[in-house]
């Protein structure tokens, strides 16, 4: 039970309280010049954004952001629902469906998924490359769920600048035979790694699959670092040491008689960049064909 003096004392301490924090939203009203739902929302920055993967289907990126709550009181997001759109082309939509709990005047900070569809972009990033640019303005529109805003009233936009990238193409040059005997051959696999980029790059951990005809996987590392200048092309070999007993009969007798082969062939790799958006992603190579050389090189084996 509260003396009445003390009660008094309590009410009183408690009408300072509301009336601070009413005065300290008008004034941060006043200052952001803004409505009083964007008052209520948080404040969001972008920490940084990482490419993450990127293949022949999709680039893969990864937005670290920072929610700050400016409000004397504690804000509970339900879940963050974001479009992407690249150079005002809408690209992709998403949502976070985890709920945020931001303490008053804290912060708080997450990590936002953004998959970007070559088939979305619809060649947009060859358009800009053509165009002699190397970056690209990516915008997020962001809605933010929570019972103390209007629905459908609290959008923020955040802008960010990220690399145009047109992936290097791969394919098999040729497949020469090195050794040839009983029991199994050396080959040589001849790849060519185009880069159509504007910029050099450089690639080191890259793991390869190989696959002939309709035979299981062969894979192995490259150990040597991949240079491709600007505009141009580098040869990698892959030397391989087959065993006939364990590839199967069928590949087996394609070596021996130096018969054309389809491949199937993916290269996973990463970037020696110094763009902090590229430094730890990851970077699928594909390509599938046939070889047509390898009878010639059975002949000068």
């Amino acid at each position: 039970m509260f003396r009445p003096g003390t009660k008094k004392t309590f009410i009183s301490l408690l009408l300072i309280l509301l009336l601070a924090g009413v005065i300290l939203f008008v004034i941060r009203f006043n200052k952001r010049n803004s409505s009083v739902v964007e008052t209520l929302l948080p404040e969001i920055h972008v920490l940084r954004a990482d490419i993450i993967g990127i293949s022949e289907e999709e680039i893969n990126l990864r937005v670290k952001v920072s929610l700050e709550n400016l409000m004397p009181i504690g804000v509970l997001i339900d879940s963050i629902a974001y479009i992407i759109l690249i150079e005002d082309k809408q690209i992709a939509q998403s949502m976070y469906p985890k709920k945020i709990d931001i303490d008053a005047n804290g912060k708080s900070s997450i990590e936002l998924p953004v998959s970007l569809a070559y088939k979305k972009l619809g060649g947009l990033f060859e358009r800009l490359h053509d165009a002699g640019k190397d970056s690209a303005q990516m915008r997020m529109n962001i809605l933010i769920y929570s019972s103390l805003i209007p629905r459908d009233s609290a959008w923020i936009y955040i802008k960010l600048t990220i690399p145009v990238l047109v992936l290097p193409t791969v394919h098999l040059e040729h497949l020469k035979i090195t050794n040839l005997n009983s029991s199994g051959a050396t080959l040589n696999v001849s790849m060519k790694v185009v880069n159509e980029n504007t910029m050099r790059f450089a690639f080191h951990d890259s793991k390869y699959k190989i696959i002939f005809e309709d035979h299981k996987a062969i894979e192995g590392a490259i150990p040597q670092i991949i240079e491709l200048p600007a505009k141009d092309s580098a040869v990698v070999t892959i030397p391989l040491d087959l065993d006939f007993k364990q590839i199967g009969q069928t590949l087996a007798d394609y070596i021996r008689k130096g018969k054309d082969m389809t491949y199937d062939v993916t290269i996973t790799t990463r970037p020696v960049t110094n763009i902090e958006t590229l430094k730890d992603s990851d970077i699928i190579l594909h390509a599938a064909g046939k070889l047509e050389t390898i009878k010639d090189a059975a002949d000068k084996k």
